[in-house]
């Protein structure tokens, strides 16, 4: 079974694997978040980047979440999770832009004088490398 885990940080991902963190080893759950479908920021899902990961319906039955939603997901365990990895990357929220594009839109933020926009700025500007990596960015003009 396909699953998809939206992140802000799929660099470390993608060279370390999943790791589970701290603040979600609760009694009730532990491990990493996964959807049956990309999930976005409407979905209260924070990130960029979705990555997907084949994993047998048969390994991930007994961490099923129920919470009503009309996609089923999971808290898997990263050791789980990281015997069918590694993670491909399904979907960028920046896939299919040109690195042009890219570029003005860090040059008109960093003209504002708000943190929050030079700070996205910053961070868009720091996943060009991961865009290019993995050939998320769009043909330039007059390339096809």
């Amino acid at each position: 079974m396909k699953l998809y885990h939206r992140t802000p940080h799929p660099e470390a991902i993608l060279r370390d694997g999943f790791r589970g963190r701290p603040e979600m080893k609760t009694k009730l759950f532990r491990g990493v978040w996964f959807a049956e479908c990309p999930l976005d920021a409407q979905d209260s899902i924070k990130g960029t980047t979705v990555l997907s990961v084949e994993i047998p319906e048969a390994e991930i039955a007994s961490f099923e979440i129920e919470k009503g939603h009309d996609y089923r997901e999971w808290c898997i365990p990263a050791e789980v999770v990281n015997r069918y990895g590694p993670p491909t990357v399904h979907d960028d929220d920046f896939a299919g832009s040109t690195e042009e594009a890219i570029v003005l839109r860090v040059s008109r933020l960093r003209a504002s004088t708000a943190r929050q926009a030079i700070a996205e700025a910053d961070a868009l500007e720091a996943r060009l490398p991961f865009l290019r990596a993995h050939g998320l960015l769009g043909p330039e003009d007059g390339e096809e």
